[in-house]
Order: structure tokens, then sequence, then C-alpha cells
């Protein structure tokens, strides 16, 4: 049960998310997000561009930080967290021909990979029009959400630390912002 309740820490990130339902042909959870589901009291934000792919809603209190050499070699283009470093936030570029792209470019490769590694998958449905998975690491008390794209591109997103109560609203603030970008 504790292994279960660790490997759903993800879903405690989503706290205000509408009810979770099982995929019919998989042992997949899939929980959906919404825009409307954000908590303006937890804090003030911005909406923020990343790519021509997704927007997110960030804490405009939080700091932008400078990546380090391990970080850009790792893939990893952005980072913000609160200004004492209690707590990241990263964002993650995957190229369709990276091996993490490819594990995650459909569900019966998502599966595979959960099995693999030993994790639970989770699905998540954002606003409607994003597809991605999630996923939980204890050994680095971290959760992920992958977001592969029709292009073969994937992005990750990635929660540090994510047991922590006191960031869950703001860790759910932000997923559930994660929308397409419109086009121009």
């Amino acid at each position: 049960m504790k292994k279960l309740v660790s490997l759903l820490c993800i879903a405690v990130l989503l706290l205000s998310l509408s009810a979770a339902a099982f995929a019919a042909d998989t042992e997949i959870e899939v929980m959906t997000t919404s825009i409307e589901s954000i908590d303006p009291d937890v804090y003030e934000g911005e909406w923020m561009k990343f790519g021509d792919y997704f927007d997110l809603y960030l804490p405009t209190d939080w700091a932008k930080w400078k990546l380090t050499d391990d970080d850009i070699a790792a893939d990893m283009f952005y980072q913000t967290g609160p200004r004492d470093e209690s707590a990241f936030v990263s964002i993650y570029y995957k190229d369709a021909d990276s091996a993490e792209a490819q594990a995650f470019a459909s569900e019966a490769s998502a599966l595979a990979t959960a099995e693999q590694y030993g994790f639970e998958l989770r699905e998540f449905r954002f606003n409607d029009e994003i597809f991605g998975y999630g996923y939980y690491v204890e050994s680095v008390d971290m959760s992920f959400v992958i977001i592969p794209f029709e292009e073969g591109d994937a992005y990750a997103i990635s929660f540090q630390p994510a047991s922590d109560e006191d960031l869950a609203p703001y860790f759910a603030n932000i997923l559930q912002s994660l929308s397409l970008t419109e086009s121009n």
C-alpha cells in the first residue's frame, strides 16, 4: 500500500482534478485537468509559452534558474522554483530520435517502459487538448509528466520534491494550466 501511495504522488499534486477513470483496454488510469480548476488564490502568475507547443501558468514570484552544463546535456531548457531553491519545476525537450521520446511515443511503448522500470503509469488529458503520461520516481522524490506530440518530439515536466504537501497546490495549478499554444 505504501508503494502505491508513493506512486500516486502525482495524483496528490492534482488534488482538485475531476474524477479519474480507468481506460477500458489498459491498466492506465486516466486523469483529466482543466484551466477552470486553477486556484487563483495559490499564486499570482503569468502565462509562459514553450515553443510552438504549449503554455503554462507559472508563479511570478518564482525564480528562473540558470541551467548547468549537466542540465543542458539532459535536454533541460527551463527550470523555475521558489527563490529559496526548496523546489524545482523543470522542462525538458526530447526530439523524435531520442530514446525518451520513443519510450512514450505510443500507449504500448509507454506501458512497456513503465513495466521495464517498475513504475505505475498514469495517463493525463490536459484541457481536452494534450495527453501525456505521468509517473513518480521515489528514489529522487520526483514526478514526471511526459507529453508526446504527433511529430514524434516529446516534452517532459518534472516536479521536485513531489511529496511536499505545501507545494502540491502549486504543482497542481501548473499541471492544470497546461494548454496548447494558440497558432498566430
